[in-house]
């Protein structure tokens, strides 16, 4: 529980965004008037849900991406290793000072962090990864190298959905990056 918990200058935000409807709970003992929430959840309309229960914290976008595989309940194979990307949940979609700071605090934790201008850019560019991938793997059971060469023609009618929506939300993902998307 976080109701025994003093507010703090930054609360990570790290849990599965199914269990997000426990926030208006465990978020409102954690705040203060200057604190700074960094989000590191998959999906879309995390930033606005902290912001509806947190309307005076700084809420940053945090984007993890590493690659693994589920071998078994509770085990995992990691094979990449990768970046946290950091952006500033701001209307103007701008980087700005605190977002840096977290970076910074971040990498001298020895987290490889990018910081990214357009947080909703950043999430619809990990949602591209996400939507495809991580349900393909899951249905098929298979790592996504082979999930792309046995089942190229879905992922790609995946990746077109997700471009679509993306647009919807205002948002235009280059078509390069989808094209390095399958290449890595």
């Amino acid at each position: 529980t976080t109701a025994t918990m003093h507010p703090a200058d930054v609360v990570e935000l790290a849990l599965k965004t199914t269990q997000n409807d426990v926030l208006p709970v465990l978020l409102p003992p954690l705040l203060k008037e200057e604190t700074i929430v960094l989000i590191l959840q998959n999906g879309l309309g995390n930033e606005e849900t902290v912001q509806r229960i947190a309307p005076h914290a700084t809420i940053i976008s945090g984007l993890a991406s590493q690659g693994v595989h589920i071998d078994a309940p509770g085990s995992f194979t990691l094979h990449y290793d990768g970046r946290t990307h950091i952006a500033h949940f701001h209307p103007r979609r701008v980087l700005t000072p605190i977002a840096h700071l977290v970076a910074d605090d971040l990498e001298r934790a020895g987290i490889p962090t990018v910081r990214v201008e357009d947080y909703l850019l950043a999430r619809w560019q990990k949602l591209a990864w996400n939507i495809p991938f991580n349900g393909l793997s899951t249905i098929y059971g298979l790592t996504s190298d082979l999930v792309l060469s046995q089942h190229r023609s879905l992922v790609m009618q995946i990746l077109e959905e997700v471009d679509a929506v993306a647009r919807a939300y205002n948002c235009i993902v280059s078509p390069d990056f989808f094209d390095d998307l399958l290449e890595q």
